[in-house]
């Protein structure tokens, strides 16, 4: 049955290409009877004289349409220091800083990442409750800093919650208080990944949290500053796709990526966005309007690479379960269209085809009498 209906004929042009390139390399072009049937017994005769051999297959056939993107890593986050001084450490760009590890350095004092996302607003003490606490007691927790369960992890801070944070006080060499000053811990979702540093060594830190007062609904000074941003250590690639292509993105879509080293890794598009945008150029050029795809990257990604540009494939139509061949085995006719020979033994006979979904190396095909694990002529040089 022809699928001629269903389809855009715009590939027609490419798959002709192909399948002339493939008869050149033949030696010959097969014509097939004017009824559009099988050929006679003349036809061929004449039929292609190229030894090599493919097996008609059936398979999922997938077009895809390429564009371009970037290499990045999701979750960006600022880091808002809230202690006074001087900027005396930092990581390096690229650095992964884990859990309950140095961040940065104020005057050669730690302040530490604890995993969460808790605003951070206030000293930590006794007496106050809230998600900041709650984010804290979940560390301490997961750090085994609360050996005899004292604590209950519930957001209210009680003697337990106390215990823990001298426990934490004390491995960090820290005075064992059972109070976290502002700024002393940033909370921030897992291990992160550091994308740019905005203070660096020997700059002033701005704010002046280490001089608050200590007691409940204490505020953070209003001279903070954003010390760096991070970012999790999960790749993505995001895309600004032309919003008239904006039926191609569909969340949960699998794609290709291409990297710049040639590596070919699996994608899905995690996020399509609603509102189209224009960018602002310096010239007087009129960019058409996108919207924002992130596509979040398979288990294979080339590691160490940021704001790299990559190809994007994504899928513009799918043939399932159909028949399809290399582009190769395809044969013009004389007067148009193509045809496979098929080989059964010594004997070789030339079936008209109808061409379907066609992608850079394969092509669907219907014809009377075509079947599944046939032999036929390919006449790929």
């Amino acid at each position: 049955m022809s699928r001629e209906t269903g389809r855009s004929r715009k590939r027609t042009i490419a798959i002709a290409s192909a399948a002339a390139v493939a008869a050149v390399a033949a030696t010959a072009i097969v014509t097939t009877t004017s009824g559009g049937g099988q050929a006679d017994a003349d036809d061929t005769a004449s039929a292609s004289q190229a030894t090599a051999t493919t097996k008609i297959v059936r398979q999922d056939l997938v077009e895809r349409e390429t564009v371009d993107g970037t290499l990045g890593y999701s979750d960006a986050r600022s880091v808002i220091n809230r202690l006074s001084g001087t900027v005396t450490w930092t990581p390096k760009l690229g650095a992964v800083v884990k859990t309950n590890r140095r961040l940065y350095e104020v005057d050669g004092e730690a302040v530490y990442l604890l995993d969460g996302a808790a605003a951070v607003f206030r000293a930590l003490e006794p007496g106050i409750e809230g998600d900041d606490v709650l984010a804290l007691e979940r560390n301490l927790r997961a750090l085994d800093l609360d050996p005899y369960t004292e604590m209950t992890v519930d957001g209210d801070w009680d003697s337990g919650t106390t215990a823990a944070v001298q426990r934490w006080q004390e491995a960090k060499g820290l005075d064992e208080t059972g109070t976290i000053e502002l700024g002393r811990v940033v909370f921030q979702p897992g291990d992160r990944r550091v994308s740019a540093v905005e203070l660096g060594v020997g700059e002033s830190a701005g704010g002046a949290g280490a001089q608050a007062s200590s007691g409940t609904g204490t505020e953070a000074a209003a001279t903070s500053s954003q010390l760096m941003t991070t970012t999790s250590t999960k790749r993505i690639v995001a895309v600004d796709l032309e919003a008239t292509k904006q039926s191609l993105a569909r969340r949960g879509a699998s794609v290709r990526v291409e990297f710049p080293d040639g590596d070919d890794v699996s994608g899905t598009i995690a996020s399509v966005g609603k509102v189209a945008q224009k960018k602002v150029t310096a010239s007087n050029d009129d960019p058409p309007a996108t919207i924002k795809l992130i596509i979040k990257l398979g288990k294979k990604a080339t590691p160490g690479l940021d704001q790299a540009p990559v190809d994007v494939k994504l899928t513009k139509e799918r043939a399932e379960s159909v028949l399809a061949i290399p582009v190769t085995a395809l044969i013009v006719q004389q007067g148009g269209g193509f045809a496979v020979e098929v080989r059964d033994g010594t004997s070789r006979r030339v079936v008209p085809v109808e061409t379907g979904l066609s992608t850079d190396s394969f092509v669907e095909i219907t014809g009377s009498g075509l079947n599944e694990g046939m032999t036929i002529t390919d006449a790929r040089v």
